[in-house]
């Protein structure tokens, strides 16, 4: 979705987005929400996401079981779907849970760290990236062990953001970093196996 494709980019592999399932047609998804046992549903552009998004409108209270019927053909299509609160919020608490037990997800995931292994092999650098043991690894210290693989342009480019370790393209006092070192640290954080957020737009959001 519109993660997963901005994950695609900045790694440099927007070209080969199309390896991927394309989105389904945004009515077809809208006709199996409304097969939840919703009446008032739209498709409509979302101008923050930028694409095409289904929307649920009339509504109040709505049991749990409707929201994940929709959350299942957010993730079988491609498609986000949009309720008036406090839906909206029992979608989005929902959403990270079902994505995680969803064949798409585990495909994409797949599919990235093969481009990822690959994007290493070919510039030498596989053999060196370290394996991230959870719960055993310091992850900011680990961080850094990924930023020597990359490179000493690549120094401080991980920062620890409310325990997490995020990749913040433009360090302090830095001009932003080309696309080619943002590629290699998603590249090595993607084969190490080290969670990883990414800072934009002064927004932090986890991979």
């Amino acid at each position: 979705m519109a993660i997963l494709a901005a994950l695609l980019f900045l790694s440099g592999a927007a070209a080969q987005v199309s390896a991927l399932p394309a989105p389904a047609p945004a009515e077809v998804a809208a006709e199996r929400v409304r097969a939840c046992g919703f009446d008032h549903v739209t498709v409509k552009n979302d101008d923050e996401l930028q694409e095409e998004v289904v929307e649920v409108s009339g509504v109040s209270a709505v049991p749990e079981s409707k929201v994940r019927c929709a959350v299942q053909v957010s993730l079988d299509t491609d498609r986000y779907v949009i309720f008036p609160e406090p839906a909206n919020t029992t979608y989005w608490r929902l959403y990270p849970e079902m994505e995680e037990k969803s064949p798409r997800a585990a495909a994409a995931t797949a599919w990235m760290q093969g481009w990822s292994r690959d994007w290493l092999r070919r510039r030498g650098l596989l053999a060196k990236v370290p394996k991230y043991e959870e719960g055993k690894s310091d992850n900011l210290r680990f961080a850094r062990r990924l930023e020597n693989v990359c490179g000493p342009k690549a120094k401080g480019m991980f920062r620890l953001v409310d325990r997490h370790v995020v990749l913040w393209p433009a360090p302090v006092g830095k001009a932003a970093a080309d696309f080619s070192m943002v590629e290699c640290l998603m590249s090595a954080a993607d084969v190490s196996g080290m969670p990883l957020g990414f800072v934009g737009n002064e927004q932090t959001g986890a991979r």
